[in-house]
């Protein structure tokens, strides 16, 4: 998804050239930017999109510890 000249990228990846990434980067053309960490568990960004200025995510979270998936 490109948004504000960058490229947001979601999907099951853990890292992206070796720092934590837990499925979501945004590329600037230049450089790789991370974004805090959804869950613990699994994640799987399968949809990105921006709505009056708000970035909104899909996909499957697993908060880990034994906690039922959350899925948006």
């Amino acid at each position: 998804m490109e948004h504000d000249s960058s490229l947001y990228i979601g999907g099951g990846f853990i890292t992206v050239n070796g720092t934590p990434a837990n499925g979501l980067v945004r590329y600037d053309g230049s450089n790789f930017y991370t974004y805090p960490v959804i869950s613990s568990g699994s994640t799987a960004i399968v949809a990105v999109c921006f709505y009056n200025g708000e970035m909104y995510v899909g996909g499957n979270f697993d908060p880990g510890g034994g906690l039922n998936d959350i899925e948006i």
